[in-house]
This record gives structure tokens, C-alpha cells and sequence, in this order.
């Protein structure tokens, strides 16, 4: 897969999978302090739909992986992101960002919820998403059970991490 690492606008950015993604306030002010320090160290995860060879600099871009520090960059009043551009197609950047997850573990609901955008967006088969991210099929399996079983406002309340739903404590 060729990629490129660019400096790039953030209004480029089609953020498609942020309800995929768990807000977490904490981890957003953790890396804006860092970026103040230090500048962007990581660079984000974007690709063109469709794809193409070469970024001619109008395209938007499918913002795949970066959703915090996006985040912190606003926060800052910072107006671009470093960004590293997969020349692939959607599916199999998505399934990249699972693959790499081995090393840096998602919050399970936030892997469940691109399984599902692979699977039922994207047409993939539970058996494929498991080959091309390196996961086995129980696990995909499992993270659409993890979904299915979950009421819509609850998976709401959980991305959005609002306090309401934390555990009281026991009595």
C-alpha cells in the first residue's frame, strides 16, 4: 500500500466514521497538551473515496484513524493535521486500522462499530474481515453480538460517554 504524509486543512475531511469512535474528553486533552508541547507526532490515517493514485489537493478525504487528535488540533485553533494518505480502496483501510488495533486495542464498542460498517456498509463477510485484519471470526462475530445486543440509546450514551450511565457505586 503506497502512502503519503501530508500537511493537510482539516475542513478536507469527510468524518464518516466518528460515531464509530468513543468520545473520550480526557484522551483528546492528553494529546492537545502534547501537541502543544511538541507538535503532532502521530500522524492521522486518511484515504480518497474513490480512490486515487495522486491527492491533486481538492479531494476530500475519508478520515479512517485520528478522531482525538482531530479533536485536540480544534481545541488548539490549529486549521491542519499531518496525515498519512493510504492509496487504497475504503474497506481495505478500515480493515488496516483493525489490524494495527492488535498492538493499540480499540475500546471493543469502537472495533464493533467498524466491523459492523465493514460488514453491513460495505458488503465484507464476516469471514473476510477477519482474514484481512487478522482477527479470527469469533471475534468479529462477537463484536456484532456485542452491538446487537446493545439498545440504541445506550450505544449512544456509551460513544458519547455520558455521565448518566456510569455504574453507580455499590451500596
Amino acid at each position: 500500500m503506497n502512502t503519503q504524509c501530508l500537511a493537510l486543512d482539516l475542513h478536507r475531511f469527510d468524518l464518516r466514521f466518528a460515531g464509530a469512535r468513543v468520545a473520550e474528553p480526557r484522551a483528546v486533552e492528553r494529546i492537545a497538551r502534547s501537541i502543544e508541547r511538541g507538535g503532532q507526532i502521530v500522524p492521522c490515517v486518511a484515504v480518497a473515496d474513490p480512490p486515487v493514485e495522486v491527492l491533486q489537493g481538492g479531494e476530500r478525504l475519508v478520515l479512517i484513524d485520528g478522531y482525538r487528535c482531530i479533536a485536540a488540533l480544534r481545541r488548539l485553533g490549529r486549521d491542519t493535521a499531518r496525515v498519512e494518505c493510504w492509496a487504497c480502496d475504503l474497506a481495505e483501510a478500515v480493515l488496516g486500522v483493525l489490524a494495527r488495533s492488535q498492538s493499540r486495542p480499540l475500546v471493543a464498542i469502537a472495533e464493533a462499530l467498524l466491523v459492523r460498517e465493514l460488514v453491513q456498509g460495505l458488503g465484507l463477510s464476516q469471514h473476510e474481515v477477519a482474514r484481512r485484519s487478522g482477527h479470527d471470526v469469533s471475534r468479529v462475530s462477537r463484536r456484532l453480538q456485542l452491538l446487537a445486543g446493545l439498545p440504541d440509546a445506550i450505544l449512544l450514551a456509551v460513544c458519547q460517554r455520558q455521565p448518566e450511565i456510569r455504574r453507580k457505586p455499590p451500596v
